[in-house]
C-alpha cells in the first residue's frame, strides 16, 4: 500500500513538473526548446526510474508513450499485491488510464 502511494505521489509530482512550465516569473524559459529542456531537467531529478521515464517522455510531447509508461509502472506495482480481489482491483484500475 505504501509502495502504491509512493508511486502516485511521483506521478502527481510529474504533473507538477509539467506544470510549473507553464507559469510565469523572471525565470520562465522564452521558447518552448527552454521551457522542454527546463522539464527534462527537472525530469532527471526523479530517482524512480519509471517515474522518471514518465516525466520524459511527458517533456517530449508523448503524450500516448507517457501514459502507456504510466500505466506500465502502475501494473507492475499493482502486481506486487497478493493475488486475489485487490490485486485485480487494482489491475483494473491501471488499465483504465489506457
Amino acid at each position: 500500500m505504501l509502495r502504491r502511494l509512493h508511486v502516485l505521489f511521483l506521478l502527481l509530482a510529474t504533473g507538477g513538473l509539467l506544470a510549473a512550465g507553464c507559469g510565469g516569473g523572471d525565470d520562465t524559459p522564452d521558447n518552448k526548446g527552454e521551457a522542454q529542456q527546463e522539464c527534462l531537467d527537472q525530469a532527471a531529478r526523479i530517482d524512480d526510474a519509471g517515474a522518471r521515464k514518465i516525466a520524459e517522455e511527458a517533456c517530449n510531447g508523448n503524450g500516448d508513450k507517457a501514459r502507456d509508461a504510466a500505466v506500465k509502472q502502475c501494473l507492475d506495482v499493482a502486481r506486487n499485491i497478493p493475488e486475489g480481489d485487490r490485486r485485480k482491483t487494482a489491475e483494473d484500475a491501471c488499465e483504465k488510464g489506457k
